[in-house]
């Protein structure tokens, strides 16, 4: 096959097929999930790429639980009341919001039900010596069909995180200071947060085409590229990771690396 033919929509979109259709929904480190990391590796071996290794770890398959941690935390403390333990709580459970949005280190992480996981990395060898690397990368896990996710659920993503923050930061400020009606107004926020919360882990597992199918199969197209023809002293990496590893460069990366070969022009590229 030549390039053009193996990055083609029609070549890329086999790849999707598998893992949308065939494979199905992919929570992360659920079997599906595996399946999906067999068939990545089968195929990049397939390539005649002879350095691939798989890294498995724990991970949870639900970001909710950062989330779901940390308002619990607050409204404990908000119902025990006491201000040297509740206030206590309520601080873990405002930390734990800060570091969840953020992308930070939970400290309630060990408490969160834990799956084995794993990412594909395979590495392409240059032409010449190494000088350069370029890392692709796609989650081949996929999500829940949330009620926050929907077009209007989106919309209220930042005001409801604001919301969050301010009703997590009014219980700590009532519980020291020992403002009974603030302490009331904060726990029914948290209340109600928790109940939005739990509402929306509810939800059922997407095919994923969209997320992140499509970006694994753009590493795959790419991978066997490469695999074909080398770039001039530069390693290629076609990873294929869970979502809470990924880096949100794919698609830059990507077009940096067509540019290479020459594949694609400045006019080729949608935004």
């Amino acid at each position: 096959m030549t390039s053009e033919d193996i990055l083609s929509g029609e070549s890329l979109f086999k790849h999707v097929q598998v893992l949308a259709d065939d494979i199905g929904p992919r929570p992360a480190g659920h079997p599906q999930e595996e399946q999906a990391r067999h068939y990545v590796r089968g195929k990049l071996e397939a390539f005649g790429i002879t350095d691939v290794e798989t890294i498995q770890f724990d991970t949870i398959d639900s970001w909710g639980y950062g989330l779901i941690g940390s308002v619990g935390a607050g409204l404990i403390g908000n119902l025990i009341g006491n201000r040297m333990i509740g206030g206590a709580l309520a601080l873990l459970g405002l930390r734990e919001h800060l570091a969840t949005i953020t992308a930070q280190k939970n400290i309630l992480a060990p408490l969160f039900p834990k799956r084995e996981g794993g990412t594909v990395i395979a590495k392409i060898a240059p032409v010449g010596e190494v000088k350069h690397k370029i890392v692709l990368m796609g989650h081949v896990d996929s999500n829940k069909n949330r009620k926050s996710f929907s077009p209007d659920g989106k919309k209220l993503l930042l005001p409801s995180s604001t919301l969050m923050t301010a009703g997590l930061s009014l219980n700590l400020w009532a519980l020291l200071t020992g403002q009974q009606s603030f302490r009331r107004w904060a726990g029914g926020l948290l209340g109600f947060a928790l109940w939005r919360l739990l509402e929306d882990e509810r939800a059922e597992y997407i095919d994923g085409a969209n997320d992140n199918a499509s970006a694994v199969a753009c590493v795959l197209g790419l991978g066997e590229h490469f695999a074909n023809s080398p770039l001039q002293n530069t390693e290629v990496w076609s990873d294929c990771v869970l979502r809470d590893k990924i880096l949100s460069r794919l698609v830059g990366m990507i077009v940096k690396v067509l540019r290479l070969q020459k594949l694609v022009t400045q006019d080729n590229v949608a935004t």
